[in-house]
């Protein structure tokens, strides 16, 4: 422990180092100002920099001349003379500006603002056409029987059962249901889309009316501060308060030609669906028609099938009652007779209900007919209804579009005064200023002084670092030397030590310092004994003077 330590190397001082690195920085920033002002010299005029004396921090201060030609200093002069007397002519007229802006804006007399109009009546239904015949006549009473001419001859077999009835053919289609067709459009079925229509056509011309009112609006508040108008003043209101009521009217403007555009968006899908309803009421019609034809038809064949099964009956009849006894040929020819009659009965039936059925069919033709001709009517009333709405609002449009125009008319008579004054005060031209060329600006590159001072305390630091390595590997030689010969116990105690700097720690944490004994002048390098108690009581050896010692065999 007697080996001198490695001494660690003194850091920088960073206010000397800032301080250095200042001054070097303003010696730099002094010769960059020198070299850039160049004085420069054109036709219209020169520029030239002079040195005026020091700042208080010593370094030097500037200014900068800008001087006409002889050409460009006359016509300096002569233009402001020409805005002396312009502004002198715009003051007499000022008389007329407040003149004009003491009347207050007058709207009598000019086109009255139209707000609404009239749009008539939609008819959502009308008259069916009367009343559906759901039956007919059916032709007087059926002659069931007759008289049989006579006892009859039961001595022979009846020839099978007569057939008396057949299939009807079907159920007579009485009504049509049109409940699942499409309703009759009313007058908000398709708000939707007249809404939606609306909304694009508005869309679309307030997509030109944002940028172009953005755009005046801002011409129009530097035209009034090139005026001199103030923010705060009566003529910057009454400015602001008219562009406000044309850009109004402008969105107003959109709007019903939005409302116009879905009010005609609206009448031609109600048309579509109209037209669909009266196709689907038709093809409903031929539907019915169709199906109590197909029902007759089926009856018919009905007919027919039981006439062939009667007539197979009759045959078999017949030749039971040619083996019966002449006598009951009397009886057969009676029973013809009745049959016959019977049959005459039935067939002036059937063509009283063939001719009722006619009648029926026609009767519902002719409502039917009657049915189209009222929906066609409400439909051209409805035509009619539109027609007559466009117009009003074109008209509406058009009242509001000439009092827009009078109102313009009246804003320009009562803003020309206004107007003739600022023409005046901007009727000069302006003087050429002289054009300076742009040059590259030269710059001295700043040293470096704080980055070579901390680069020169790096390399110091890293060889004190590598001797401290070495003697760190030197003393646990010697610590494990110490061990093997038992006597490892050195003085510890913080309160035998003196100029105690602490370097580093161990493995398990310890604090490894470098100090010198009092009243030696060789320092030393090892731990201090009351933090090794802390962590290894066992470490620690108490003198009798009361003097701690560590046992470094335990500590290292």
């Amino acid at each position: 422990m007697g080996k001198k330590a490695p001494k660690a190397p003194t850091p920088p001082d960073p206010y000397q180092t800032a301080a250095a690195q200042t001054e070097m920085n303003k010696d730099t920033a002094i010769s960059n100002a020198y070299l850039n002002r160049i004085n420069q010299y054109t036709p219209e005029g020169s520029l030239e920099f002079t040195q005026t004396g020091t700042n208080p921090d010593g370094t030097p201060k500037f200014e900068s001349r800008q001087t006409y030609s002889p050409e460009q200093q006359r016509l300096y002069e002569s233009q402001n003379a020409v805005s002396n007397a312009l502004s002198d002519l715009s003051l007499s007229n000022v008389g007329r500006v407040g003149e004009a802006q003491s009347k207050p804006f007058d709207y009598s007399g000019m086109q009255p603002l139209q707000t609404g109009y009239g749009r008539g009546n939609i008819a959502t239904g009308y008259d069916p056409g009367g009343q559906v015949r759901q039956g007919f006549e059916g032709g007087g009473d059926i002659t069931r029987g007759y008289g049989t001419g006579g006892d009859i001859q039961r001595q022979f077999g009846e020839g099978g059962n007569i057939q008396d009835t057949y299939a009807s053919g079907g159920d007579i289609q009485r009504g049509l249901n049109f409940a699942d067709l499409q309703g009759i459009p009313g007058l908000g079925d398709f708000g939707a889309e007249s809404q939606r229509t609306q909304d694009a056509v508005y869309k679309q011309a307030t997509s030109r009316l944002d940028p172009r009112f953005e755009q005046e609006q801002r011409a129009l508040g530097a035209q009034l501060a090139g005026k001199g108008v103030s923010e705060n003043s009566e003529a910057y209101r009454r400015a602001m308060d008219q562009f406000a009521r044309n850009k109004t009217d402008a969105y107003n403007q959109a709007t019903y030609s939005g409302i116009q555009a879905g009010s005609q968006e609206q009448s031609r899908l109600f048309g579509l669906a109209m037209g669909a309803r009266q196709q689907g009421v038709g093809e409903r019609t031929t539907q019915g028609q169709f199906a109590n034809s197909a029902q007759a038809q089926a009856e018919a064949q009905a007919a027919a099938r039981a006439g062939f099964g009667n007539q197979a009956q009759q045959q078999r009849f017949g030749q039971e009652q040619a083996r019966g006894q002449f006598a009951n040929e009397a009886q057969q020819q009676a029973y013809g007779q009745n049959r016959e009659a019977a049959q005459f009965a039935n067939e002036a039936q059937q063509l009283q209900y063939a001719q009722n059925e006619g009648q029926a069919q026609f009767g519902n033709m002719a409502q039917q007919q009657q049915y189209a001709q009222n929906a066609a009517q409400a439909a051209f009333g409805n035509m009619a209804q539109g027609q007559d709405y466009q117009q009003q609002a074109a008209q509406a449009a058009f009242n509001n579009n000439a009092r827009q125009q009078q109102i313009q008319e009246a804003t320009y008579l009562r803003n020309l005064p206004l107007n003739e004054i600022s023409a005046l005060m901007g009727a000069a031209g302006g003087v050429q200023a002289p054009n300076f060329e742009d040059f590259a600006n030269t710059n001295v590159a700043n040293t470096d002084y704080s980055g070579l001072v901390q680069n020169q305390f790096n390399n110091q630091m890293q060889l004190y670092q590598q001797q401290q390595a070495q003697k760190n590997a030197a003393l646990g030689s010697i610590f494990g030397l110490a061990g093997s010969i038992g006597g490892a116990a050195m003085m510890s105690d913080r309160r035998a030590k003196t100029g105690i700097k602490a370097i580093g720690k161990l493995a398990n944490g310890l604090n490894t310092y470098v100090f010198n004994y009092i009243g030696s002048k060789v320092r030393e390098f090892g731990v201090m004994a009351d933090e090794v108690f802390k962590v290894s009581p066992s470490a620690v050896i108490i003198r009798p003077d009361g003097y701690l010692m560590v046992d470094y065999r335990k500590v290292w």
